[in-house]
């Protein structure tokens, strides 16, 4: 299952099914004063996500691909959102109150001349420089894979609600020197440690600006010289010592 059609997926449930529409009901039901906008979005990538869970762990699949659990997981993330004010990564980077430069972790929705990444909560379509578009056309980057960033970049020229129109024309800017892939189990979001390391062999010509951390070993320092140009055309090279 996709990203999109779990958006409009329905359950066999009663005459017409159960969906986005009848999962807002229910949660109104239980006292939740959510809009339809919210349960819309929310409802695609909790289902996505229990397609993912149904798929990994077969033997429980009946639990996590069922509208009880898809009720609860939106129920849980209404109160963890609305009601303990906890915001997802990306919600604090298009509302300005985080930097997209700071290390996270994402998936990737959709592919294509643009991606779509999301941090399980919201998401945001991004664009790709030459490395790693090549990489989507390879298939070393595909939807579903996770991505370790850091260093991002946001095009947008506000702050903005993130179910808002102008968050659908905000873009992130992916370097692939600011991208590396993730484990499949690497969770989603802002990452404790704070950034991205790289090896000096795995910085790309055109992979963009380095987002990540630099991970070298000094192996020799050497002392300051002076090099002073002659009216001749001729140099001159001295030492710290000699300078003096």
């Amino acid at each position: 299952m996709t990203a999109e059609q779990a958006a409009t997926y329905r359950f066999p449930k009663g005459a017409g099914g159960w969906g986005a529409a009848e999962a807002a009901q229910a949660l109104r039901a239980q006292g939740w004063n959510v809009a339809d906008a919210w349960v819309r979005n929310h409802y695609r990538w909790v289902v996505w996500t229990c397609a993912s869970y149904a798929r990994r762990i077969p033997t429980r699949w009946r639990e996590f691909w069922s509208t009880g659990y898809v009720l609860q997981r939106l129920a849980q993330r209404h109160e963890r959102e609305s009601v303990r004010g906890e915001r997802p990564a990306l919600r604090q980077v298009l509302e300005r109150d985080e930097v997209a430069q700071r290390a996270m972790v994402l998936c990737v929705a959709q592919v294509g001349t643009e991606v779509e990444v999301t941090d399980g909560w919201y998401s945001m379509r991004a664009r790709t420089d030459a490395v790693l578009q090549a990489a989507i056309e390879r298939g070393q980057l595909r939807v579903g894979d996770k991505i370790a960033c850091a260093g991002l970049r946001m095009e947008s020229s506000e702050a903005c609600e993130p179910l808002s129109p102008i968050a659908q024309s905000a873009r992130l800017v992916l370097n692939a020197n600011s991208v590396r892939r993730a484990r499949w189990d690497a969770v989603l979001g802002f990452q404790p440690h704070g950034t991205l390391f790289l090896s000096l062999g795995a910085v790309h010509v055109d992979g963009g600006p380095v987002g990540a951390t630099l991970d070298v070993v000094v192996m020799r320092r050497y002392p300051t010289v002076y090099s002073e140009a002659l009216p001749s055309g001729g140099r001159i090279v001295r030492t710290a010592h000699e300078e003096e």
